[in-house]
């Protein structure tokens, strides 16, 4: 079944790591746990999309801010949701969109 990824990045707090560290299983989760920093000032969430277009969480990572090259060699430039900001923004392929320019562009990813 072909899948597809995609990330969200948020601001790293406890409170937003702990609901999202809830959605994997119990062996996934401790693994995460022992490599993601509470000092790191961004999270970035994978999420895996099937082609019966069920999703789940399927990675964490915590990111400094400002560090671009661990962000892109996470997401390998694959659609990014960045809600660090005051307006979500979309980052592909190493463009940044808006909404507007996102859905303009028919939404692909």
């Amino acid at each position: 079944m072909r899948t597809k990824k995609y990330y969200l990045l948020k601001r790293n707090n406890p409170q937003i790591l702990e609901a999202y560290l809830c959605e994997f299983e119990h062996s996934l989760r401790s693994k995460i746990e022992k490599r993601v920093k509470s000092t790191d000032a961004l999270l970035l969430i994978e999420k895996t999309q099937n082609k019966d277009n069920s999703e789940s969480y399927t990675n964490i990572w915590t990111i400094g801010e400002g560090c671009f090259i661990l962000f892109e060699k996470y997401t390998k430039k694959r659609l990014t949701f960045d809600y660090t900001g005051l307006i979500t923004v979309m980052h592909l392929k190493g463009n940044t969109l808006t909404w507007e320019q996102y859905d303009k562009n028919g939404c692909k990813f």
